[in-house]
């Protein structure tokens, strides 16, 4: 690789999982790999952004810097600009969607996902988060690559763009857990300890966003619960209560199914050391979001060799491809028949699983591939 590659280091000023989590680990990824010398990180001035070390940094001062999408627009804006004008033949390469009023001749952006044309809610009622978005859109058509987590994001935005669609390249997501050996059971336990959790559980984990539809599971397993004996419902993570906003009604769900309390348990925020024990101990996993742009927490639980069941649709087919460990969203029946087989013989782990495609190494290797493609066409 002739150029530099200049990073947009927004994310790395956040903690917690998603776009961060992605943002930190194709960072140490690349700081890892043959090219680490030519990668640069752009961070805001002042900022606590978590770089690793060895890795250079270019600390960029911009005006009202501050969380937030607008603090995020200043600053893809400010970066826009410094790129144009002291690095125009370095490539940049952006974790998340990019806007700039001087966008970088050359440029790799990453698409996660379209989940606000399908759910416009996640846009707010200002008019300008919903400009900023389809700005991002529109920028995309002047990348010289878009990277898409799966090849549903993928055919979604060559869509969108039509015939101004840059090239795309899908590359899964991967996950430590997919590197890691299996926690052992002396591990598992420990944890399992730690969070209260029963002996016996099928899971949810995950976001409480409404498009993640977790009332139909909430549904499906008190039809289950109420008529046989079955395994506990561990639905981990944080749950909000703000019903005002677009969110799950966890608690009301739960009252209409009418569970009994000992059957539910709720530990709240699973730390991510503690993620793979809390997979690796569940006899289930279940995820029945109506929407996603690729679907990562089914693979880390089959990573830990929890079986998965997911809603058959967007990009949830592509990691879990049995058809068999798919229902159809928001078909309370449907995976309540499914966990009543489950509950009489638990289920294996789906058999067209394989972890080494989810892994860092193999994502890191896609992303040079592509790094080294953009630059040596440019």
């Amino acid at each position: 690789m002739a150029s530099k590659l200049i990073v947009d280091g927004w994310l790395l000023r956040q903690g917690g999982y998603g776009l961060a989590t992605f943002a930190r680990t194709l960072v140490e990824g690349l700081a890892g790999s043959d090219i680490w010398e030519r990668v640069s990180v752009a961070i805001p001035a002042g900022s606590e952004a978590t770089v690793p070390g060895g890795v250079r940094t270019i600390s960029l001062r911009s005006p009202a810097i501050a969380g937030g999408v607008i603090g995020e627009a200043i600053w893809q804006d400010r970066l826009g600009r410094f790129l144009r004008d002291q690095h125009p033949e370095d490539l940049l390469l952006a974790p998340a969607p990019f806007y700039s009023f001087a966008p970088a001749r050359r440029s790799i952006v990453v698409c996660h996902d379209l989940i606000p044309d399908q759910f416009p809610r996640y846009l707010g009622r200002f008019l300008y988060r919903r400009w900023l978005y389809n700005a991002r859109l529109r920028w995309l058509r002047d990348a010289t690559c878009v990277v898409t987590d799966s090849t549903f994001t993928a055919s979604q935005l060559r869509a969108r763009l039509e015939a101004h669609a840059p090239d795309i390249v899908s590359i899964p997501l991967w996950t430590p857990l997919a590197d890691s050996p299996p926690p052992s059971p002396a591990a598992r336990q420990a944890v399992q300890a730690r969070y209260g959790l029963p002996a016996r559980y099928w899971l949810y984990l995950g976001g409480y966003d409404y498009r993640k539809n977790v009332e139909v599971l909430i549904d499906a397993y008190g039809r289950v619960a109420r008529s046989i004996e079955c395994p506990a419902l561990v639905l981990a993570g944080h749950i909000p209560r703000d019903s005002s906003k677009p969110v799950c009604d966890v608690s009301g769900a739960l009252q209409r199914a009418q569970i009994a309390t000992e059957r539910v348990c709720c530990p709240g925020h699973v730390a991510a050391g503690d993620l793979a024990a809390v997979y690796a101990g569940a006899e289930l996993f279940i995820y029945p979001s109506l929407s996603e742009g690729f679907g990562l927490p089914p693979v880390e639980a089959m990573s830990c060799g929890c079986p998965a069941i997911v809603a058959d649709t967007t990009s949830l087919p592509e990691v879990v491809t049995d058809e068999g460990y798919r229902f159809p969203p928001g078909d309370a029946e449907r995976l309540a028949e499914m966990l009543r087989s489950a509950a009489g013989s638990p289920w294996p782990l789906k058999p067209g699983f394989d972890r080494s495609l989810y892994g860092q190494t193999r994502g890191i290797r896609d992303y040079l591939r592509v790094i080294e493609r953009v630059d040596r066409h440019a």
